[in-house]
């Protein structure tokens, strides 16, 4: 069909809508929960699960997507996060759950500060970041005292700027599974939460992310580690060509012509 067959209504449409089409079609990205692919790790406790489990063994552990892991040589039976998918938020501390014969914390002594290397498969930018943590003195276990997120290129090296450091202040987690407003770190019967956010994190398809986290206490035992930010979507370089300002003044410009046509269109058949 050729536009000069086109009646006044159908061409109005058809301009007002490629028109509108040109100039919205930017897209906006939203900050949502962006998945690893994988995590590595050195724990010192294999899933911590009580005092009876806190011999220290110094073993690597990489864990994939939907949780496939692969150990160097840990003790067996030891609960090792997903945090490459959904881990369930705890509400109670490390001794109520031992008590039912359960585990949802990974554990690190003091010998060194826990550091959590992550890989995303694809670029992203890394706008908040969340954890959550045992909080109970009496054996020795406490809330990290800062976070740090940095950067590392596809050899392992840190890249210079790309780094995020911040103190944690921790909420408990109620027992429903909600988390308290004001932070509160005195409460020793129950996980803590911690957010930090107001950062920007470029990270490549090739890049890693190493958290680090400093020890407050004899041991740190971890339960959610979670990234939010924006996908960085593929850009087809042909497509991606500049667009000349004519084209974006004509889109425009066909936009209100359509627009004026219909109306006037209307006003005749009144």
């Amino acid at each position: 069909m050729s536009l000069t067959s086109l009646n006044g209504s159908r061409f109005s449409r058809l301009c007002a809508l490629f028109g509108t089409v040109m100039l919205f079609a930017g897209g906006t990205g939203f900050a949502n929960q962006i998945l690893p692919t994988s995590y590595s790790t050195y724990s010192a406790s294999w899933g911590w699960n009580g005092p009876s489990q806190s011999a220290a063994y110094f073993d690597y552990v990489t864990v994939g997507t939907n949780g496939s892991t692969t150990l160097s040589s840990p003790p067996s039976g030891y609960y090792v996060p997903d945090w490459t998918g959904s881990v369930e938020l705890a509400t109670k501390n490390y001794d109520q759950y031992s008590a039912a014969s359960q585990a949802m914390y990974l554990g690190w002594s003091n010998h060194a500060d826990p550091t959590i290397t992550f890989n995303f498969g694809q670029a992203v930018n890394i706008q908040s970041f969340s954890l959550s943590a045992d909080n109970y003195p009496g054996p020795g276990v406490g809330t990290p005292g800062s976070v740090t997120l940095q950067v590392l290129d596809s050899t392992g090296n840190p890249i210079t700027g790309d780094s995020a450091e911040s103190a944690l202040d921790w909420h408990v987690v109620n027992s429903d599974g909600s988390i308290q407003s004001t932070a509160d770190s005195s409460n020793t019967s129950a996980n803590h939460f911690a957010q930090i956010d107001g950062f920007d994190l470029a990270v490549g398809s090739g890049d890693a992310v190493r958290v680090t986290l400093t020890h407050s206490a004899e041991w740190t035992l971890l339960n959610q580690m979670n990234f939010n930010g924006e996908i960085v979507p593929t850009i087809d370089p042909i497509a991606a060509a500049p667009v000349p300002s004519g084209v974006w003044g004509g889109a425009a410009l066909m936009a209100a012509l359509g627009l004026l046509r219909a109306r006037r269109s209307k006003s005749a058949t009144a």
